[in-house]
């Protein structure tokens, strides 16, 4: 079986000067949108998933050496962040779910390999929300 999905993402960024991240968005395998994110962004996408698993990914880029600014007193002054502020399933806020159920996955010689209960992406990488269709089971289930 298929149905029709319609999600909704709003991304937020930190920056500085003209430093700012990049944000790639998929659905499963599915690139529906690539920036460059220095205000908020909502993307908006409708279409068929099959019963089953999927993912939405979130993948940031644009960050580079220098970008993070730490004082003499180890404080940050300047960073390069991408903020993941809600994701909606079938007009359904999934809250702290957003935060709870996702793992990411930063790239870089300093970072973790995963970290749970992230969304706000301070290095390269990719942060992972599963979910599945039906959506409304997934919903009843997860909510």
């Amino acid at each position: 079986m298929t149905e029709f999905v319609e999600i909704k993402i709003n991304l937020s960024a930190m920056g500085w000067e003209d430093r700012f991240p990049g944000a790639k968005v998929y659905i499963d395998d599915q690139l529906i949108f690539d920036k460059i994110i220095s205000n908020t962004e909502q993307i908006d996408w409708t279409g068929k998933l099959v019963d089953g698993e999927h993912k939405i990914i979130v993948e940031m880029y644009n960050k580079h050496e220098g970008d993070t600014v730490i004082s003499d007193d180890n404080n940050i002054v300047n960073d390069v962040v991408l903020n993941i502020d809600n994701v909606i399933i079938d007009e359904v806020e999934l809250g702290s779910l957003v935060w709870s159920a996702s793992t990411y996955y930063p790239s870089g010689e300093d970072s973790p390999e995963s970290l749970n209960n992230c969304v706000n992406l301070g290095w390269n990488g990719s942060w992972e929300l599963p979910f599945s269709a039906p959506t409304y089971l997934w919903l009843l289930d997860n909510l």
